[in-house]
């Protein structure tokens, strides 16, 4: 599967590729590339679970 987008604001605009980007991040699997390979996890992961982003804390904001 060819990655839909590489946008940012294209991407943070669906949950779950959001989400499935997200995970791509956390594995480093090559990321951003084939981070559409984990948009069925990340479907799964929200069809079954209540998840939501945490709002942004100071501390996380300061090291960014």
């Amino acid at each position: 599967m060819n990655d839909p987008t590489y946008v940012h604001q294209v991407i943070n605009a669906n949950p779950v590729w959001k989400l499935a980007f997200l995970l791509s991040e956390f594995d480093n699997d090559n990321a951003p590339i084939g981070w559409s390979k984990y948009i069925p996890m990340a479907r799964c992961l929200l069809d079954n679970f209540n998840m939501e982003p945490k709002a942004p804390s100071v501390a996380r904001a300061e090291k960014a």
